[in-house]
């Protein structure tokens, strides 16, 4: 799984944007989304609130955020 971050590109730096549902279905903040290498994907988000401007998308494999030392 992959941890997904979204966020609103400003000047003076990135916002973050809460994510309400990915496909429909409630999420977290950063849900986690399956993706498998070289096959293409959409994902349909809902914000809490509109939005309309640039975006930055960020994937960060999950076992990377979530790892124990």
């Amino acid at each position: 799984p992959m941890l997904l971050e979204l966020a609103a590109v400003g000047v003076s730096g990135d916002e973050p944007l809460t994510v309400v549902s990915v496909d429909g279905k409630l999420s977290a903040r950063n849900p986690r989304i399956t993706l498998e290498e070289g096959r293409r994907e959409s994902i349909a988000v809902k914000f809490d609130q509109p939005y309309l401007g640039p975006i930055r998308m960020v994937l960060t494999p999950a076992e990377e955020v979530f790892r124990e030392d």
